[in-house]
């Protein structure tokens, strides 16, 4: 698939094997309706999750309408700033690896957003210590959690609101060695739909750097399948983007 259709991609859609509402049959219908050429089908897992065979299956499976090509996708929270992950070891047969910010990956372990927006209003823990944690988390993520799949980084920032941060208080000098470590590993970066983030600012950032930008609705009902509005606002600020190597790969 080349041109026109290998751009018309969502790369993270939730279905009932997860916390989606609808069947990954009907979001496939959906895709194929929005004009999609690629769906990824991204289901969330913990670290005892059995369901991985399941999720495989599930895509390999589908009898996908109109030359839909389907792929498996894990969505996995980190954990801590080394860059570990929620996630079961063995992840054979899935295509894409969703690393996700759900909570803030201190050197001790997941803290929960309000704990984290807490802890730093009493000054227990500095806003660029936090923030500090969560670029490093994803750096490193990236460059250890390959494993001959590709990598997404999805929504990445959209923990800060959470925790009363904003994008706007990461240093210029930060984003830059995240994008340049991010263009390293090879990770593609997720332009969310329903997360608004990152800004088009960061994602020219990224873009210069060499780093793919990707689309991803995060769905968790068809009718959200393929339909951007935030992410087609970010991307036609970027001049030169055109879909990569992960989207190029996955179709």
């Amino acid at each position: 698939m080349t041109g026109a259709a290998t751009q018309a991609h969502d790369l993270h859609v939730h279905s009932t094997l997860s916390d989606g509402r609808d069947e990954p049959a009907v979001n496939a219908h959906a895709a194929a309706e929005a004009g999609l050429g690629l769906l990824v089908m991204v289901e969330h897992v913990r670290r005892e999750s059995t369901h991985v065979p399941a999720i495989v299956a599930a895509a390999r499976e589908l009898d996908a309408p109109g030359g839909l090509r389907v792929r498996a996708g894990v969505e996995a929270k980190l954990l801590d700033d080394r860059g570990h992950l929620d996630c079961p070891d063995d992840l054979t047969g899935v295509d894409v690896l969703a690393v996700a910010d759900h909570q803030l990956p201190s050197p001790v372990g997941p803290v929960r957003p309000d704990e984290a927006a807490r802890l730093i209003d009493a000054g227990d823990v500095g806003r660029a210590e936090a923030i500090g944690w969560l670029i490093d988390a994803m750096i490193a993520a990236a460059h250890a959690h390959g494993g001959g799949r590709a990598t997404t980084i999805v929504h990445p920032f959209s923990l800060l609101p959470k925790m009363g941060l904003s994008e706007e208080q990461i240093g210029e000098r930060t984003l830059r060695r995240w994008a340049l470590e991010m263009s390293s590993a090879g990770a593609a970066v997720e332009v969310s739909e329903r997360w608004t983030c990152p800004s088009q600012a960061v994602a020219r950032l990224l873009d210069q750097a060499g780093v793919e930008l990707v689309r991803g609705s995060d769905a968790h009902r068809s009718d959200h399948v393929g339909a951007f509005r935030y992410v087609d606002h970010v991307l036609a600020g970027v001049d030169s983007w055109a879909p990569g190597p992960v989207v190029a790969g996955l179709s």
